[in-house]
């Protein structure tokens, strides 16, 4: 069996981002339903997921949309 590292490059990083964030959720949602080993918060999720960008304030969030969409045009 592939390393966990190998299956995230090889098949999760080629996908889209919102396609990621959907299979994170998905194992969220799976891993909820079992006993958790530890307490986790969303926050250490999200920051735990390779790529994952956690903003501190809503300009972060407009000047990194405005670097993507000025990416779509060129």
């Amino acid at each position: 069996m592939p390393s966990v590292e190998a299956i995230y490059k090889n098949t999760i990083l080629p996908l889209p981002p919102h396609e990621r964030l959907r299979l994170a959720r998905i194992i969220v949602e799976h891993e909820s339903l079992q006993e958790p080993a530890e307490e986790l918060s969303v926050l250490s999720i999200i920051e735990s997921l390779n790529g994952a960008k956690v903003f501190t304030d809503p300009a972060e969030v407009d000047k990194y949309l405005a670097e993507e969409r000025e990416s779509w045009d060129n």
